[in-house]
């Protein structure tokens, strides 16, 4: 019923109140009430000013005065806490408290001040009792001390300090309150004999008090409640061009001190750096190191900050609340603790194990101790802070540890026997592990990691990984750092084969779980907010990231957004959960080619502008075959004819003419696909196109093409059958300069040769070197014959035609020249000689993505991802990865018989039915899987039954009949669909799919 009635007297007051508006003198009455409202309120401001005494500020905007976001001119002379003063005066007029139920525009406040109460015991509700004696003006007050908030010219920043319970959050809260009255046109409390001088604040931003929960759901720990609004405050700050102040009380309070402390230093900068003014309380040492600096640890001090301390009387162990400029306070926790009732007993045992936790850490506990002395210890603070050079060396086996270095730490020490040395050294493994190791590090500088910074990360990130990828390359390729060295190459191979460690030893599962949760971020994604650091650091250390976080990235930040989308709504659908994504379709560009000349097709689909953008489709002529399957097929199909010999385009190590063995027989290439060199003098003569190359296709268009295949394939998730070196992919896609290791990758016999003969090229320089006579030199032999009696001359092995020189045929090589041609060898094997090709190949994928975009990969990985992978197959797995449906299951006697056929299978026999079913010779990186769309096996109805799902017996077709043992599977490509009949035994079953599987490799009649 009081409801109801409260209703009506609303509805009637506003029909009262709309005839009235709407009569003639509606406008009148409007005008008259906003001017009465506007004298109401200056009445009310003037009657405040006189009630607290209090007289104007100067208000200043800071782009007026001073043109930056800089608090010169604030200036609060003997501010009085408008709060503490309101007991203590007379009664307001009209009774009315000052902000009672009311909200100031502009007061951002990140604290609930009904349950926050205020530090100072001064302002606890005890303290503002009505029996607190009352004065008549607030001169009389002197129980409440004024504040004298005056920072020096160009402050930025001030850290109050000092004692709890010192008034430190109270001077906070007066600032806070000034500037809000100042805003509101109120005058302030201030010393009468000075003027006050705040500037025109858009926003007061304050982390005050403790905003702490114990909800079960969403609950706030301290800590997690203060970080929560200094993030909060941090962007305001940020996206507010006007003037900002930030009120912060003991940031990074809550957690660990020596990461609080730090926290606190940061966040303290980055406000600074934000707003017009930060004022922040804190006991923390770095918080006051930011106004003072410290030449002990090499800190500069930050421009425009101030310290500020509440002043402590040492004879009452009181603090008197009053604000002392230009000098930082203590927090004397102990003297407050007993001047608080603390038991003192209690209070002696914490001050004996505080000067025992100080006497420890090498610090004197008196205020006179003098500075360290040359064999002081030193703190926890200092030994953290100090840069420290460590001098070490190996010590041979056996032999006594030297004695340590003159001023060295621990020089009094007793010496250890070698025996002592050996069981401290242990952790690193064995001698010739330790040996390697040193070994390696000399040649490393300068070599390995150069001098270039890592891009997007900060000096001292990429001086840690910096060393991080020291020790990789010394762990992944140790044979390749030793020989950076004067050792030959084959001794350092031996002396490093105990080096490696496993990939997984370098992953940081920290780094790698927060670069998931940034990609599991679709608003990142789609708003290409994606943090720089997470293609900057896996790029440039991708070893820190496993395999398939760096793969997701690659796909989500590679080919546009469109596609970031659609891989990860895939990825939702095959995990059944996660965020619903919903994507549009992505354009298709539909090709039709003849399967009789796949090169040439290629060349016109890839040379296709649309083809770059869209994902491609392809048909062949005269087959029925649509969709993925196709075109898995069609780039099988091409790959072959890009290895193709007629192309005399790669190393070949079959020394047969291509008449011989046919124009598209595949090179011979065992160790991956390589280009052949090409004359750098030769100019356009150099690639001309092979004799019987398809459409006289040229060399470098050859590898400009198949740039556009890789990058294609991979936008599109394609897999190619295309074997490249692992020496390609680093010169080609890490841009690597390739030296004579890496000749050994690509021919391990050429390698092997040059190898000895480097050896002996050193050894002659080096006779040279120390001033042998000629004959000495000159008889430096190679498997013990003279290197003039090997009979080289300055041609490529394997190539007589082509000359390391202008009339290279005609040179011989003898000791003198011995190192100009084994350099010369490798520069046409893996550098000049190779350069051209693989410009072109980066030139063409470039028409899809950039190349450093595959930096994210490895060698061997980016083998996995555009070729797939091959997989032992067992029948467990096949169970779990294999839908068998239809009338089948996994314990129908067909499918038992078809894993035991499958699981039988050697690598070529599955790479021939993994292209008949799907299209493509190997399966993605993951195996089955990963497979997309999953393998499905279907019972297909026998030709001689008449019908329905049972035998002539009654048993259900299914379990296998002698009718289906003439039948041939079938295959749906796009769908990884293999139509199985019921075979009657696993004879029947092998030798039916055998034959579909060889048959149908040519076209798509079966399907």
């Amino acid at each position: 019923l009081a409801a109801e009635e409260e209703e009506e007297t609303e509805r009637v007051l506003r029909a009262l109140t709309k005839e009235v508006l709407g009569s003639d003198r509606g406008e009148a009455l409007l005008n008259a009430t906003e001017a009465l409202a506007e004298l109401d309120l200056a009445a009310a401001r003037a009657e405040h000013a006189e009630w607290l005494s209090a007289k104007p500020p100067r208000l200043f905007r800071v782009d007026d005065e001073i043109g930056t976001k800089s608090a010169d001119a604030v200036r609060l002379p003997g501010m009085q806490h408008p709060l503490l003063l309101q007991p203590r005066l007379p009664s307001l007029p009209r009774g009315g408290k000052v902000g009672e139920d009311e909200e100031v525009d502009g007061w951002e406040s990140m604290e609930d001040d009904a349950r926050t109460k205020e530090r100072d015991p001064r302002l606890d509700d005890e303290a503002m009792e009505e029996e607190t004696p009352r004065v008549s003006t607030r001169f009389e007050a002197t129980d409440v001390v004024p504040v004298d908030f005056c920072p020096p010219q160009n402050t930025r920043l001030v850290a109050i300090t000092g004692p709890n319970t010192g008034g430190k959050t109270a001077s906070l809260k007066a600032l806070g309150l000034a500037l809000l009255m100042a805003r509101a046109g109120l005058h302030l409390p201030t010393d009468a004999r000075e003027t006050a001088a705040v500037p025109w604040t858009s926003r007061v931003l304050a982390d005050l008090g403790d905003a702490q929960s114990l909800d079960l759901d969403g609950g706030l720990s301290t800590f997690s409640a203060h970080l929560t609004r200094l993030r909060r405050i941090l962007a305001a700050a940020r996206d507010t061009r006007d003037a900002v102040v930030v009120l912060l009380d003991e940031p990074g309070g809550g957690t660990d001190p020596s990461e609080g402390a730090a926290l606190a230093a940061a966040v303290l900068r980055a406000s600074a750096d934000r707003s017009t003014l930060t004022v922040a309380t804190s006991h923390y040492e770095e918080v006051k190191a930011l106004a003072e600096g410290s030449a002990e640890n090499a800190v500069a001090p930050f421009p425009g900050a101030a310290n500020a301390a509440v002043e402590f009387d040492t004879a009452t162990l009181r603090p008197t609340y009053r604000l002392l400029w230009g000098t930082s306070g203590e927090s004397n926790a102990l003297a407050v603790a007993r001047g608080l009732g603390l038991e003192e007993a209690l209070a002696d045992a914490a001050e004996r194990r505080w000067r025992r936790g100080r006497a420890a850490n090498g610090v004197a506990a008196d205020a006179d101790a003098g500075e360290e002395g040359a064999g002081a210890r030193l703190s926890v603070a200092t030994l953290w802070e100090r840069t420290h050079t460590l001098q070490y060396m190996l010590t041979p086996k056996g032999e006594p540890i030297p004695p340590p270095l003159p001023g060295a730490a621990g020089a009094s020490a007793a010496a250890a026997t070698s025996a002592d040395a050996e069981e401290a050294l242990a952790v690193f493994g064995s001698t010739d592990r330790r040996a390697a190791l040193g070994a390696a590090l000399p040649a490393l500088r300068g070599k390995v990691c150069g001098d270039a910074p890592l891009p997007g990360v900060a000096e001292q990130t990429d001086a840690i990984l910096s060393a991080l990828s020291v020790l990789r390359v010394l762990t992944a390729s140790p044979a390749r750092v030793m020989a950076l060295g004067r050792a030959d190459a084959e001794e350092a191979s031996n002396r490093a084969a105990s080096v490696a460690l496993p990939a997984e030893a370098f992953v940081s599962a920290k780094l790698s779980g927060k670069l998931v949760r940034q990609l599991g971020d679709t608003l990142s994604l789609c708003s290409g907010s994606l943090p720089a650091w997470c293609v900057a650091l896996a790029r440039t250390c991708p070893f820190l990231f496993p395999f398939e976080t760096r793969q997701q990235l690659f796909y989500c930040t590679t080919f546009g957004l469109a596609r970031a989308l659609h891989r990860m709504h895939g990825q939702t659908e095959n995990g059944g959960g996660g965020q619903d994504l919903r994507v549009g379709r992505l354009q298709r560009q539909k090709v039709r080619v003849s399967r009789e000349r796949i090169l040439e097709s290629a060349v016109k689909v890839f040379d296709m502008a649309p083809a770059h953008k869209m994902v491609l489709e392809v048909e062949f002529f005269d087959e029925v075959g649509t969709g993925t399957g196709p075109t898995l097929e069609f780039y099988t199909l091409l790959s072959r004819e890009l290895a193709s010999r007629a192309l005399g385009a790669w190393r070949d190590a079959d020394a047969r003419s291509v008449d011989e063995t046919g124009a598209k027989e595949p090179v011979t290439a065992p160790h991956g696909l390589f280009p052949a060199p090409m004359r750098v003098d030769a100019g356009d003569a150099g690639d001309a196109a092979a004799p019987k190359s398809p459409g006289g296709l040229k060399r470098l268009d050859l590898f400009r093409l198949l740039g556009r295949v890789v990058g294609k394939a991979m936008q599109d998730s394609r897999l190619l059958d295309v074997g490249l070196s692992p020496a390609f992919y680093r010169a080609a896609v890490g841009g690597a300069a390739l030296s004579l290791p890496d000749v050994a990758a690509v021919d391990p016999e050429l390698g092997r040769t040059l190898a000895r003969l480097d050896a002996a090229a050193k050894r002659v320089a080096a006779l040279r070197a120390s001033g042998a006579p000629e004959a000495e030199w000159r008889g430096v032999t190679v498997d013990g014959a003279a290197v003039a009696d090997l009979c080289l001359a300055f041609t490529l092995p394997g190539d007589d035609a082509f000359e390391l020189r202008p009339g290279g045929a005609d040179v011989a090589v003898d000791a003198a020249n011995l190192g100009e041609y084994v350099d010369a060898v490798v520069d046409a094997t893996v550098g000049g000689g190779v350069a051209r090709q693989l410009e072109a190949f980066r030139g063409g994928l470039r028409d899809i993505c950039q190349p450093a975009a595959l930096g994210v990969f490895s060698a061997s990985e980016l083998e996995r991802v555009l070729c797939g992978e091959g997989q032992a197959w067992t029948p467990e797995l096949l169970s779990e990865c294999v839908t068998f449906d239809h009338g089948y299951s996994v314990a129908s006697p067909p499918i038992q018989a078809l894993m035991e056929v499958l699981c039988a299978y050697g690598p070529e026999e599955q790479r021939a039915f993994l292209r008949f079913v799907t299209g493509a010779p190997r399966l993605p990186p993951g195996g089955l899987a990963a497979l997309h769309p999953r393998l499905t096996v279907v019972c297909k109805q026998p030709s001689g039954a008449a019908g329905g799902a049972a035998g002539a017996d009654g048993a259900p077709i299914s379990a296998g009949t002698t009718l289906a043992d003439k039948d041939l599977p079938s295959a749906m490509t796009c769908a990884s669909y293999l139509k199985l009949p019921p075979y009657s035994c696993v004879e029947v079953l092998r030798e039916r799919l055998g034959y579909a599987v060889n048959e149908g490799v040519g076209s798509f009649d079966l399907s």
